[in-house]
This record gives structure tokens, sequence and C-alpha cells, in this order.
């Protein structure tokens, strides 16, 4: 299957700043403002560390805001146009091929796909990268989703953006915040903070791809657990501090990471309702056979008559309703209607005998709560950067960040 890139590349080569909504090109000035201290941080390492803004379809900052923040070129409000198109370019890449085994493991597509669509706004060139053919589908083993490509100029995949609190990876950055609300509450609780050796086992219950991640795909959740513990915070000083090895290494080994069919069918329920014509046209043959293919990755779980009990009570005819629409592309789909659904169930039991409980379903620096944590990450630049007028140069947005060259 090819597609045809032509009205992508039309409107990625000739967007203009003012075509952009307010609203998006605003969350793109948050992306800049919660990033720059990371990559600062972490010495050029955010891959590894995680943490970096994303959208749904991918982790589209990792190459476009360092590309960016190199070439310091124009107004600060064709900086924030590249940054859009960039997160638009790279998650359609990433979106389209999300129905794979891949998804468990890192896949650079979205990234290398913004990253290219980033420079080339700054530097001149082609902003849309590889063509989609049957080679491109073939090597990502991903069953094709063409309609990702669709929407430029109407749909906003930018409307999406998370900005983690912790370095966590995305699928993995639900349950770490659960474990450090359950960190906060003991705190207020009892006027002090929970040490590692008062911790007995920690269950984290996840949806498909977040357990599947953990078990098949190299996962570092419970690593990241342990340093959340043991340092009560989770950034690029703490994952490289080794004065509290030992605590990190006992926290990690009571994490018990366990599947929960009902908030897998949740997280496919709320993906094909917001996204139902991406899916719409996919059929139950794709979805069989990216269970074949997660299968055979090692990335699918078991189950049992429990299992199965819970998956009817919890309505599958009406959870995955969207499949059964008809196909389409990103144009007729309404973000408005889309929420993050990434359901996860924590339990911390204490050597005491007691136990923390913490359920939620999404992340914390998305949607309304996006400009807060933003804020948190870069509290001294955020006012000035905010501020900035869109006609200022690029460059004086980037030396206010303090982003590196």
């Amino acid at each position: 299957m090819t597609v045809d890139l032509a009205p992508l590349r039309d409107w990625a080569t000739s967007v203009r700043p003012s075509d952009i909504p307010p609203d998006v090109r605003r969350l793109a000035r948050l992306q800049h403002l919660a990033a720059a201290p990371l990559w600062a941080a972490a010495s050029g390492r955010v891959e590894a560390t995680g943490g970096e803004p994303f959208v749904l379809g991918g982790r589209v900052s990792l190459g476009a805001l360092p590309a960016l923040w190199t070439a310091r070129r124009g107004t600060v409000g064709e900086l924030l146009a590249a940054t859009v198109v960039a997160n638009e370019v790279g998650a359609r890449y990433g979106l389209a091929g999300m129905l794979c085994e891949r998804a468990l493991r890192a896949d650079p597509s979205a990234a290398d796909a913004a990253a290219l669509a980033a420079r080339a706004r700054a530097e001149g060139g082609d902003p849309v990268p590889t063509p989609v053919d049957e080679a491109w589908w073939s090597s990502r083993g991903a069953l094709p989703l063409p309609g990702a490509f669709g929407g430029a100029g109407r749909t906003w995949l930018s409307r999406t953006l998370v900005v983690p609190r912790v370095c966590a990876h995305p699928w993995d950055l639900v349950a770490v915040e659960a474990v450090e609300e359950i960190l906060k509450r003991h705190l207020k609780a009892a006027d002090k903070r929970l040490r590692a050796d008062q911790v007995e086992r920690i269950q984290v219950r996840l949806p498909w791809l977040g357990w599947g991640r953990a078990h098949a795909g190299g996962g570092t959740l419970a690593r990241r657990i342990g340093v959340l513990v043991s340092f009560h915070a989770l950034g690029p000083a703490e994952l490289d501090d080794s004065a509290r090895a030992e605590e990190v290494d006992w926290v990690e080994s009571t994490v018990h990471v366990e599947h929960d069919w009902t908030a897998s069918l949740r997280v496919v329920g709320g993906m094909a309702s917001g996204l139902s014509p991406l899916f719409g046209g996919a059929g139950w043959s794709t979805w069989r056979a990216v269970r074949a293919r997660t299968k055979q990755a090692g990335g699918w779980p078991g189950w049992d008559l429990d299992d199965l009990g819970a998956l009817l009570r919890a309505r599958p005819d009406r959870e995955l309703a969207g499949l059964r629409g008809p196909a389409g592309d990103l144009g007729a789909v309404d973000l408005g209607h889309f929420r993050w659904c990434l359901p996860v169930e924590v339990k911390l039991y204490t050597t005491r005998g007691g136990w923390w409980p913490e359920r939620r379903s999404a992340p914390e620096g998305t949607g309304e709560g996006v400009e807060a944590v933003a804020r948190a990450r870069n509290p001294s630049a955020a006012e000035a950067v905010l501020a900035l007028p869109e006609d200022a140069p690029a460059a004086e947005l980037c030396d206010l960040l303090g982003a590196p060259r």
C-alpha cells in the first residue's frame, strides 16, 4: 500500500504561523518551556532518560526541538510554526504504524520524521520524509493505517500534547505518577517520607501495551519506580545517582507488574471512539493479526475465567463500537472528543501491614494540566518565555529557555 503524501507535504511547506490556531501555538511554546531544562540536565541522553513532551503518535520532541534550538532562525512565531509542523508530521508517521509489535519497543518513526520536518522548516528542504509504501509498512511489521496522514491543517495532533511530570516512558508515565501520588499522600498523613525499606510490595496493574512493554520490550517501569521511591523524585539527576543503588534495587525487586484485561479494553475502546475513522476500516482480521504479531514478540498476556468475566462485565460490545464505523482519515476526527485513556491501578504495601491504593487513567500534564506542569518544569523562565512576542527573534526565545545549542 502506497500513500500519497503530497497533501501533507504541501501543507507542511506552506503553512504560516497565522494559519495555526492560537491555542496550538501556545502548546508549542509550552513544549519548548518544558523540554529545554530536561535536555540540559540529561546532556543529550533524553532518549534513554525519557520525560520529554510527546503527542498522540510518538515522542516527537526528541529530534525536533534540538534541531530548532541549534538553527535559532527566524522569529518566535516561525519557530513555533516549525514546532507544530514537526509535531503534526511526526505524529502522523507514528500513528500510521502504531498497530505493530514494535509498539512494545522504541519505534523511532515519529521522532525521525519530526526531526526532518523541523530541520526542513528551519533550513529548507522536504519536510515530509520517507515514502510510505509496502517496504515502509513491512520494515515495521505494521498493519496499515493510511488515514493517519490526512487532515493536516484541520486536525491538530499537537492538541494531544503531554508534558510528563517525571522522567518516564509514555506507556509507563501514568503508573509512575500514581506511585508519586501515593508518596505525597504518605508524606501528608505521616509527616515524613516513606523509606525504601518500608516497602513490602508494589502491585501495578496495567493495560496491554504497558504490560507488554514491561515484559517483552525491555521496559524500565520497575526501575523507575525504584528510583522514585528512593529519592522521592525522578529526573536525570536521580537516574544518574548511584548513592542509593541498594535501595533502588530493593524497591525494584518488590514491583509486580500485572496485566488488566478490563483496562486493555478501555484503552482500545477509548482509541476506537476518539479515532474511529482511522480504525473503522480495519476490521477484526486486523486486530487478530495484531494479537498474533504481539504474541510472537512475547508481549501478549494470558487469561483465565476471571479475566473473561471481567471482560464481559466491561461490555466489550459498547467499548469497541468505534471499530465498526466507516473508514476515513484524520480530517474526520474531532480531537475535542479525544481523551488519553491509560488506566492503571497501583497498590503499595508497607512492612507495617498497611497499603496505599491509587487509580488513574490519564497523565497529569495533558489538556488543562499542560501549562501547570510545564511551568513547574522551568519556573524561572516561564513568565518571560510565555510573554515573548511572536515577532521577536527566535534566538531570544532560545536564550530565555537556556536551550542547549
